[in-house]
């Protein structure tokens, strides 16, 4: 195994194009379904799956080679990261309820304040729904500095075991509370399934084995061929995902890490082999670091621009206007409110 303390980070540009594209494909998700747009551009559920095994990666990757972070200083820095374009968003909800004269849940709201709304089931979609993954994203930050510990006496190989492991048997887990007659509302095992952070453990754990095994590798020259084939194999499986559940036979939860592993090689591909000098380029690193900012405040656009009719975002030239204005604001956003 090589050494943690000497090795040496490399950057990595390749990785800011598809954090864009996979906002975008959420973005999608919620809004584009009456366009009737191909499967691998609506593939919004996976692409969250993408984000927390990249969310893994990155961390681990960032601090591999500090063995004595402070748990405190870590916490206010994901904090920071996080917190101004979250409360952005969930201001701007507020005042779009205020104006609509909307009912407000406070016992939801104190949840959205403290980042614990995916925690209790039918509580995750409150108020700006796409914050529920930013309150995951906080229950796997609180466990990662335990988890980067523990992998650092591990070897990649049996700390990647855990991780299948892991994704394995949640996996198994979330078959059966599907399956189950259980005498619970279905609305609350739907949102247990697909929003709670245990649910998407084994992703962030893979994304933690993937940058070990990437840390731990030689260097390697850029690959077009791999690249590309990566990219082809992911879009493959976005597209005819809906096929899985009759081949297997049973229903395969796709917005719930299912996809985990094979985002995990297809990040280690990207590392090794996709760090071409287009994808250097400043514009693409700007669209990739603001894909949070996007994210985060798509909701609140479509709903300021629906609920007060600036103009129809369920045509197709509307659409194509909210996603314009949705990334001119996260850009705007990004730069003025996330701190760096």
């Amino acid at each position: 195994m090589k050494n943690y303390q000497t090795q040496t980070k490399q950057k990595i540009d390749s990785l800011s194009l598809f954090r864009i594209f996979a906002a975008i494909l959420v973005i999608n998700f919620h809004y584009a379904k009456p366009f009737h747009l191909p499967d691998f551009l609506t593939a919004g559920q996976q692409m969250v799956t993408f984000f927390f095994v990249l969310s893994g990666f990155v961390l681990h990757y960032s601090y591999f080679n500090n063995q004595n972070v402070d748990y405190f200083k870590f916490a206010i820095s994901r904090i920071q990261k996080l917190a101004p374009l979250y409360f952005l968003g969930l201001i701007s909800i507020l005042l779009l309820y205020y104006f609509t004269k909307r009912h407000i849940d406070y016992a939801a709201l104190g949840l959205n304040f403290f980042f614990a709304q995916s925690i209790f089931p039918s509580f995750c979609l409150t108020f700006n729904f796409p914050a529920w993954f930013v309150s995951t994203q906080v229950f796997l930050y609180l466990l990662f500095l335990p988890t980067l510990k523990y992998s650092n006496t591990k070897s990649t190989q049996n700390f990647a075991i855990l991780a299948i492991g892991v994704w394995f048997i949640t996996q198994i887990f979330l078959g059966f509370l599907s399956d189950a007659k259980l005498m619970i509302n279905p609305k609350i095992i739907n949102d247990f399934i697909f929003y709670h952070p245990v649910s998407h453990l084994g992703s962030f754990f893979l994304g933690i084995a993937a940058s070990k095994y990437f840390v731990n590798s030689s260097r390697s020259q850029n690959s077009l061929w791999k690249f590309l084939s990566a990219i082809l194999i992911i879009l493959i499986f976005l597209q005819f995902h809906k096929s899985f559940n009759s081949i297997f036979g049973f229903n395969l939860f796709v917005g719930s890490s299912l996809f985990a592993p094979i985002f995990a090689i297809f990040i280690v591909v990207c590392a090794k082999y996709g760090n071409f000098e287009m994808l250097s380029h400043k514009s693409i690193n700007l669209l990739g670091n603001s894909s949070y900012a996007i994210y985060i405040l798509h909701a609140p656009i479509y709903f300021l621009i629906s609920w007060f009719a600036i103009f129809n975002p369920k045509t197709a030239l509307g659409y194509l206007g909210y996603m314009i204005i949705t990334l001119i604001i996260g850009i705007l956003a990004h730069r003025f409110f996330e701190h760096k």
